[in-house]
């Protein structure tokens, strides 16, 4: 069964139809979403999320459907996302990110200040987290002192806080220089052998070297879906989006 289905989902400001009659059925692995600017992809990310509610159309997480829930139950549900733009504590260790986003999770919320050695189950889960990101050797750090890279990963290791089934990672590559690209790919494809991923990236060597399957969308419909193979010698989306 699909993990996430979407039956002709639809979302409109005025009189643009941003995505428009979208059918999906996102499976295991990792699924890339590709497209020009203005495709439609970040909105779909956000009608998955619940940060949009669709004009049309109808959402599934399994046989769930969550077309109509806010935002915390979605992701409570088990689906997490990561964000062009980061969203991280600069100011904070590398740690400390991470414990806040699992103690928000686990109901600690608004014991911030209360020491690690008190939250036993909360430091337990934050250095799980560490090192299945590959940063515990840098959870002493601050976030500032990061590479661009790490950055990205550490984000990304904010959004399995909740322990998801579902990572949705809008651009994880988005402003990180072209020595560490490589790197954050590596670690995307690694994390598929836990998570099953929706992936947004321009980056289209990333894209056909990780993915297991890529859909291509323009105007808001999906034009091409395939491996990418397929996708690489489908001439519609040579023609559109990769070009000739």
């Amino acid at each position: 069964m699909p993990i996430l289905t979407t039956e002709n989902l639809t979302i409109a400001f005025g009189g643009l139809r941003a995505v428009d009659g979208v059918s999906l059925k996102i499976e295991k692995g990792l699924t890339s979403v590709i497209g020009p600017n203005g495709a439609g992809k970040t909105t779909l990310f956000n009608l998955l999320t619940g940060f949009y509610k669709p004009t049309g159309g109808k959402i599934f997480f399994g046989e769930k459907e969550i077309t109509s829930l806010p935002v915390h139950k979605i992701a409570r549900l088990g689906i997490s996302r990561s964000f062009q733009i980061l969203k991280i504590f600069v100011d904070m260790t590398v740690f400390e990110n991470i414990r806040v986003a699992v103690q928000a999770q686990m109901g600690h919320g608004m014991e911030f200040f209360v020491s690690r050695d008190r939250l036993t189950d909360v430091t337990k889960r934050a250095e799980d987290i560490l090192e299945e990101i590959n940063l515990a050797s840098k959870g002493g750090l601050k976030a500032k002192n990061l590479s661009y890279g790490d950055k990205r990963i550490l984000e990304i290791g904010l959004s399995l806080a909740g322990s998801p089934q579902v990572l949705l990672l809008d651009e994880p590559t988005c402003g990180v220089g072209a020595h560490e690209r490589a790197g954050v790919a590596r670690f995307i494809h690694e994390l598929t052998k836990k998570w099953t991923i929706l992936l947004v990236e321009h980056d289209m060597d990333i894209v056909m070297d990780i993915s297991d399957r890529v859909v291509v969308m323009q105007q808001g419909r999906v034009i091409a879906d395939g491996t990418p193979g397929e996708i690489r010698n489908n001439d519609t989306v040579r023609e559109v989006y990769l070009g000739r």
